[in-house]
């Protein structure tokens, strides 16, 4: 009796202990996954911000593109009007020398 009491204390406790085992186990996979969802969330927050900013980058980058744009043609448009005007007072010089 003694020897069947002291094996059903072990096996009990052997029991115990592997019970124990299984939950601080459990409860590390557990804060794992927590952790993970955890980091999930933050990158996907991170990955939508860098979207965001780098939406605002490429519109202001378009915005900056269309005033060059807009400044080059005033720039040609100034450059013919006034090669127009030299090439004006040119042959109005032509004529009066001309007609002199």
């Amino acid at each position: 009796m003694e020897l069947t009491s002291f094996a059903l204390g072990m096996l009990s406790m052997v029991g115990l202990i592997f019970i124990g085992l299984i939950v601080v186990g459990m409860v590390k996979v557990l804060s794992i996954q927590k952790r993970l969802s955890e980091l999930e969330r933050h990158m996907l927050s991170e990955n939508e911000e860098y979207r965001s900013n780098l939406r605002m980058e490429i519109s202001q980058l378009h915005s900056e593109l269309r005033e060059v744009f807009r400044s080059i043609e005033k720039c040609e448009q100034n450059s013919c009007s006034y090669a127009d005007s030299r090439i004006d007072k040119l042959l109005s010089k032509k004529q009066e020398l001309l007609n002199d």
